[in-house]
């Protein structure tokens, strides 16, 4: 992807959470935002607390996402992010926690896009 279509994305992408996606105004999302059939998405979620806990759940919704970690400092937060993982029926991710800096063995994985 060269940058132009890069800023096109993202430009695209926030206005579509500004005014509530695409989808809020009867219209597929653009192709540049759309993934191929049978590509899923590899996430890891790093800070899963209220607003990470939300985006983490609008994310199992999805059939072409899988969650393939999680990392917080707060095990509140991460036992809460289980029991929406587990509520999906989704298999139960690797946790890092322990550490300010737990996030970089999260991001040193290759199993996350």
């Amino acid at each position: 992807m060269d940058r132009r279509t890069f800023l096109k994305a993202g430009a695209v992408a926030g206005m579509g959470a500004t005014v509530g996606g695409p989808r809020a105004l009867g219209q597929a999302a653009p192709a540049v935002l759309r993934r191929r059939g049978g590509d899923v998405a590899r996430l890891g979620f790093i800070g899963v607390g209220l607003r990470g806990r939300e985006h983490l759940r609008l994310a199992l919704q999805r059939d072409d996402v899988e969650v393939t970690a999680l990392c917080d400092v707060d095990a509140g937060a991460l036992a809460e992010a289980r029991k929406l993982i587990e509520a999906a029926g989704r298999p139960l991710p690797p946790v890092y926690t322990g550490s300010d800096h737990a996030y970089l063995d999260l991001l040193a994985r290759d199993d996350v896009d």
